[in-house]
């Protein structure tokens, strides 16, 4: 976090980034008042860092919406492959059966 004091303009600007996102707080003096700049910076230095937090939640809401996105994926995935096995199953079973009737008939008779 870079932090600049602007005494023309009674303000004080914190800026830096966070996993490429920029992120900026400004505290700005109010006119009639005297120019703190001690206060300036720690209101800045909280101002950020509340910043700083909500664009970690975007983040983490951004990854979360992707892992959601990639486990429907995976279950519509599974969901596929299960009904698959399935089939094969009920195929081998089937052919396994028409297996037994034929030897059955070939050597029963």
């Amino acid at each position: 976090m870079k932090i600049v004091v602007d005494k023309k303009n009674k303000a004080v600007i914190a800026t830096g980034w966070y996993k490429s996102h920029k992120i900026r707080a400004v505290a700005v003096c109010h006119p009639e008042d005297t120019f703190d700049v001690d206060f300036g910076i720690e209101l800045v230095t909280k101002k950020y860092k509340i910043k700083e937090k909500y664009v970690k939640m975007n983040i983490h809401e951004s990854y979360m919406k992707s892992l959601d996105a990639e486990c429907k994926w995976l279950k519509k995935e599974y969901d596929s492959e299960d009904k698959i096995i399935n089939n094969l199953d009920i195929d081998i079973q089937n052919k396994i059966y028409e297996c037994e009737n034929f030897v059955k008939s070939k050597y029963n008779n």
